[in-house]
């Protein structure tokens, strides 16, 4: 089987001659040691805008000094400024150049409203049919799908994991929620309507993958279920109908409080899931909480792993795919760092042997 058959096999029950192993293009750059990996049977997951969205009643201006720069959207109902660092290269799936957020005080909740209604969704099917020809059966392509209206609030007042004051944001986030409820309500109640009319243009769309949003920790597992839950059990119906497969980002070392409420999502997949020591949650654990659902296991293999040396690696991935069927609902591979950031030669070798190994645990042919 090639890297194409083994994921259509996983993700819709059926049988795999080995684990898929798939990386996230964006950790991947493109070069001899992904050409290598590819050639041994791993596969790219390469996440392209089939979907965009147009704010077409919003003008923008750009104002740049130094690295900074400063946008300012012109809304109906007030401006908003976002200040982004530039010239930081190539940046991984889950950073952010962002410096602060769109809503920075309670008097901009009225314009966030008004950019939300704003927003028209748009589709481009050539961004899904060049990269599928482009990649062939080496990856597959996927769209960022709707996301909760109560993490889009967060984002708007500026959080992005790993974010260096991100307790002070979510202090504003939760200060703003007490003191102006019924503005918060109504730009809840807009971004909504917005995620509705992402969905349906996704449902119109030739993709197939759809990634929701991301369980970071930011949002406890209480608010989770009661604020997060209920979205998500509405959108994955309706993409699950159309034949969507919708994925859930859950990188969070703290996954295993989430559980029950991933379990009821809706979701056919989980990425982003590390097992211990650098997580909480083992690969059997989770397997045995949503097997009944069918959830897929997208497991990140951490590059501290590399560290440990090839031989480790190797005897890691043979442990996570002895825990229950070998190869069903199962996909090993990179999900978060990868090698953004690796610039000196003694790390590079290392993360090329840590990959290597990794086809090595699972029988891939050198």
């Amino acid at each position: 089987m090639d890297f194409a058959e083994r994921m259509q096999a996983v993700l819709t029950g059926g049988e795999v001659d080995r684990v898929p192993v798939m990386s996230l293009e964006s950790i991947m750059p493109r070069g001899e040691l992904e050409l290598g990996l590819r050639r041994r049977g791993m596969g790219l997951c390469l996440s392209r805008p089939v979907v965009w969205c147009e704010h077409p009643h919003v003008d923008v201006d750009v104002q740049t000094v130094g690295d900074i720069s400063t946008m300012t959207y012109h809304t109906a109902r007030g401006d908003l400024t976002l200040r982004q660092r530039q010239h930081l290269g190539r940046l991984a799936d889950d950073a952010s150049c962002d410096l602060d957020g769109l809503v920075k005080t309670p008097d901009d909740l009225d314009a966030a409203i008004a950019m939300a209604e704003d927003a028209v969704f748009h589709i481009d099917a050539s961004a899904y049919s060049d990269t599928a020809f482009e990649i062939g059966t080496d990856g597959i392509v996927r769209c960022d799908g709707p996301r909760s209206p109560y993490e889009l609030s967060c984002e708007l007042l500026g959080y992005r994991p790993g974010m260096v004051n991100a307790h002070q944001v979510l202090t504003h986030w939760h200060q703003l929620q007490q003191d102006e409820p019924t503005r918060f309500a109504a730009l809840l109640e807009a971004l909504a309507a917005q995620e509705q009319r992402r969905v349906e243009a996704l449902i119109a769309s030739p993709v197939t993958l759809v990634r929701l949003g991301r369980i970071d920790g930011q949002i406890s597992p209480t608010q989770w279920r009661e604020r997060v839950l209920p979205f998500y059990q509405q959108v994955t119906a309706q993409l699950r109908e159309a034949g969507k497969v919708c994925s859930l980002h859950a990188h969070t070392p703290f996954l295993a409080a989430y559980t029950d409420g991933v379990k009821a999502s809706g979701v056919q997949m989980v990425e982003g899931i590390v097992s211990p020591p650098f997580g909480i949650l083992a690969v059997g654990e989770a397997r045995r909480r949503w097997w009944d659902e069918g959830i897929v296991l997208w497991v990140n293999i951490p590059e501290g792993l590399f560290w440990m040396g090839a031989n480790y690696v190797k005897s890691q991935v043979m442990a996570i795919t002895m825990v229950g069927d070998p190869a069903n609902k199962l996909i090993l591979g990179a999900t978060e760092q990868g090698l953004v950031g690796v610039v000196d030669d003694e790390s590079e070798a290392v993360y090329r042997a840590g990959y290597h190994a990794i086809l090595d645990g699972l029988g891939y042919p050198a």
